[in-house]
């Protein structure tokens, strides 16, 4: 590692920092060493459970935004089914979201991120009207709001949002199918998208910034025969199947346009789960290789640092009788539950229903806790903390990767966790570039 420190560190008119960049810039070989065997561990934090006749209610995890605030929604009433959404940060705490008279049920699906504009983030799902059906709808600070479909649209959902408050999902459009097909909510106003592959469609995930959705399209659901898709700058790309597979199935996709695609090899696979993953980027396909023996893949989310995250399955007979949860990093996938640091209270082995990723790194889980017969599951933050000090994206290195870390996220930091920041004083600045460049690898 580089060691620049002057014992003065003054940053004035001496350009000490300049010209140790431009020291490291032209440096040939720096930051070009092969990765260490160094990675991530995992501090967990349990979110809360709420009590119900029956036992601890822990909840189901959807989504984590780039403030380490997270949602989804608890079962409050086991009887009637009834869910209602939740917001919950490490500052403010747990947040149930009431609903509007006349709703029966609603889920929480996804939240954007918070910007200095938008200083609360806006969440979206689906929702149950007596009367009426399935809806989407949009939540933010207090103000609820209905997500309709075109008019005479039976159905329709939301399932992401991206930071501007585009919301993708699925509505019933009578003019273009007689079920649903991939739709999107622009100021409230709903747009569907005609699918070139089948008559159904949805889509499943938009990227952070709004330009990119993705999904799937076919004649029969998200099973055999369907076509992953990828609707970009209004432009919408068929991407067909998975090599060698009978379906694909896109479920993520970043501001890189790297897509997350699934696809069956049998025809009688489970309907959510799929035999294999690929990462689709400029038209190729990588598999992430699944375990051995491992028969089901589902994938929890994509963030901007290329990070994966899911669950690989073996299902038996209609069972699940195995589970291993996983990130997919530097083209590796690495068992989480082996990463995780001991004394939060949760069972080893026992994390998963990975559900999201941000791009400091934050996972958004699901655990379990106690022993027979009084298990329960909770909710688990998972925070990476590098084994390396000053590797902000967790490859092992410090180098011109973390360098840019620290300068794109370079300000206040919008959560109380930020990769960047290495002094972990809620700002990236000039002092978090310092620990980069004194950690610095070299050859």
């Amino acid at each position: 590692m580089i060691r620049l420190t002057n014992g003065r560190r003054n940053w004035g008119g001496g350009s000490w920092l300049g010209r140790a960049l431009v020291s490291i810039a032209l440096t040939p070989a720096v930051g070009l060493a092969g990765k260490s065997n160094a990675q991530c561990r995992y501090e967990v934090t349990l979110l809360p459970q709420l009590q119900s006749p029956i036992g601890p209610n822990g909840g189901s995890p959807r989504a984590l935004n780039n403030a380490g605030q997270a949602m989804g929604y608890y079962t409050t009433n086991i009887l009637n089914n009834v869910d209602k959404p939740f917001l919950w940060s490490a500052a403010a705490g747990l947040q149930l979201i009431q609903f509007p008279p006349g709703t029966e049920t609603a889920q929480g699906m996804d939240l954007s991120d918070i910007t200095p504009a938008s200083p609360f983030p806006l969440i979206v799902g689906e929702v149950v009207v007596t009367g009426v059906g399935y809806r989407g709808f949009q939540w933010r600070e207090g103000t609820w709001a209905t997500l309709n479909g075109p008019k005479g649209g039976q159905v329709a959902g939301a399932t992401s949002v991206s930071t501007n408050g585009i919301v993708a999902g699925y509505a019933h459009d009578p003019k273009l199918t007689d079920t649903y097909v991939a739709a999107y909510w622009l100021n409230g106003v709903v747009h569907t998208i005609a699918p070139t592959w089948g008559h159904i469609s949805e889509a499943r995930d938009i990227s952070p910034d709004g330009r990119s959705m993705v999904g799937w399209m076919g004649p029969n659901g998200p099973s055999v025969g369907a076509h992953a898709f990828m609707h970009r700058d209004g432009v919408l790309m068929d991407l067909g199947v998975v090599p060698g597979g009978l379906s694909g199935v896109a479920n993520a996709v970043n501001d890189r346009d790297q897509v997350v695609i699934g696809g069956q090899y049998t025809p009688n696979i489970l309907s959510g789960f799929l035999g294999k993953m690929f990462l689709w980027e400029d038209g190729t396909f990588t598999e992430l290789i699944n375990y051995a023996g491992f028969t089901h893949i589902f994938c929890g989310g994509i963030n901007n640092r290329s990070e994966i995250v899911g669950d690989s399955l073996i299902i038996q007979g209609g069972a699940q009788v195995a589970q291993r949860p996983w990130i997919w990093r530097d083209g590796q996938m690495i068992d989480l539950n082996t990463l995780l640091i001991h004394g939060s209270g949760i069972n080893p082995e026992a994390v998963g229903d990975i559900r999201s990723i941000n791009d400091h790194g934050q996972i958004l889980a699901q655990a379990s806790l106690g022993s027979p017969p009084h298990v329960s599951n909770t909710i688990v933050l998972l925070t990476p903390v590098p084994d390396h000090f000053g590797d902000t994206n967790c490859d092992g290195t410090v180098n011109v990767d973390d360098l840019l870390g620290v300068i794109n996220t370079w300000g206040a930091c919008p959560g109380q966790f930020c990769a960047a920041d290495l002094d972990r004083n809620l700002t990236i600045n000039v002092q978090d570039l310092i620990v980069v460049i004194e950690e610095w690898d070299l050859p």
